[in-house]
Parts: structure tokens; sequence; C-alpha cells
């Protein structure tokens, strides 16, 4: 939001896996926030299963190693090359 010089957002859709991520930015500056739009997500921990683990992991810890973990998860198990027709 920083990189758009966005000081408030009009609207702020949360919506499946997306929204651990919209609740980190609306906690972080609620300031900014002028609407939730809240649809279809997880906003308990239950609900983030073993495949956020990363991820949860870089969240408490901002190191290098974390960050390479992301990546190299991502890679794997998220962005697979798409078979040639």
């Amino acid at each position: 939001m920083q990189s758009r010089n966005l000081s408030r957002y009009p609207k702020f859709g949360l919506m499946d896996y997306g929204a651990p991520v919209g609740f980190r930015l609306a906690v972080k500056h609620p300031e900014r926030v002028q609407a939730l739009i809240v649809q279809n997500c997880n906003a308990y921990e239950e609900g983030l299963r073993e495949f956020w683990e990363p991820i949860k992991e870089y969240w408490k810890e901002k190191t290098e190693a974390n960050a390479d973990l992301i990546t190299r998860f991502l890679v794997e198990k998220v962005y697979r090359p798409i078979p040639a027709i």
C-alpha cells in the first residue's frame, strides 16, 4: 500500500487465505482502514493449517533463513510449471 502512496483504503476485502494478511495490515494500521468486507475467510488460528507453517515462522522471525524457507515452499508447493501443449 505504501508503494502506491495509499494512506487510506476505501474498502478492504478479506477472502479465503488472503484474509490473514489483510487482518495483519488492518491491525498494523487501523487508521487507514475505512471498511472491512469479509467473505469466506480464516479469522482464527485453527483455520491456518500446515500450509501456513513456513509463513507463520517468518511472521515470528523475519530472518533470511525463514525467508528462504518461504521461497522454497512456494516454488515446490504452490508455483508449478504449466506443461506445454
